[in-house]
């Protein structure tokens, strides 16, 4: 266990869990869904008609390619469900890294999992009186290739006491489960 302090505060708490890899039972549920990356606009598309609200985001490089599928977060409003899928993947080729492609998809799934929670209010992530700054636990996935398409399937159970639980689990383009979290199903 690490936790950091800053001004005699703690900031960051982090538990780590090591684990040799090695055969044994395997399987998954569920099944992922069936939505194909290249039937969807990518989100710089997708915002090109806002581009005078974001320009400073256009202004950046975006070294993830993501492909929304359904609204995007910004426009949801209050009322919607807390449930959010995308694919994702690196712009451009990356090396044969393990351990580069594992910190890329980790990186990865924290750009949208607060969204998901913020799905059912009427907030945004940027909003000035939002809930703050979002925590997240990750499973190292097995080897990922993290410049191929992965499907990130997100949904927040429960948000209270100005917290949000948002979880999230991906899948390969040929459906194998990786980074297993808890879900409702």
């Amino acid at each position: 266990m690490v936790v950091a302090i800053q001004h005699g505060r703690a900031i960051f708490n982090l538990s780590a869990s090591f684990h040799v890899d090695e055969p044994g039972l395997s399987h998954q549920y569920p099944p992922m869904p069936e939505v194909l990356p290249r039937t969807l606009d990518s989100l710089v598309t997708r915002l090109e008609p806002y581009r005078e609200i974001f320009e400073d985001w256009f202004d950046r490089p975006h070294p993830i390619d993501q492909r929304h599928i359904g609204e995007l977060p910004f426009s949801r409003g209050a009322g919607r469900e807390p449930v959010q899928r995308l694919w994702i993947r690196a712009e451009r080729s990356l090396p044969d890294d393990p351990l580069l492609h594992a910190c890329i998809a980790t990186y990865a799934s924290d750009m949208s999992l607060f969204d998901t929670s913020l799905a059912p209010h009427n907030v945004n992530w940027d909003d000035a009186n939002s809930w703050g700054e979002p925590r997240s636990l990750h499973v190292v996935p097995p080897p990922v290739r993290a410049d191929e398409w992965l499907l990130y399937d997100m949904d927040s159970p429960s948000a209270y006491g100005a917290r949000g639980l948002a979880r999230g689990i991906l899948f390969t383009r040929g459906g194998s489960l990786l980074c297993p979290l808890p879900r409702r199903d």
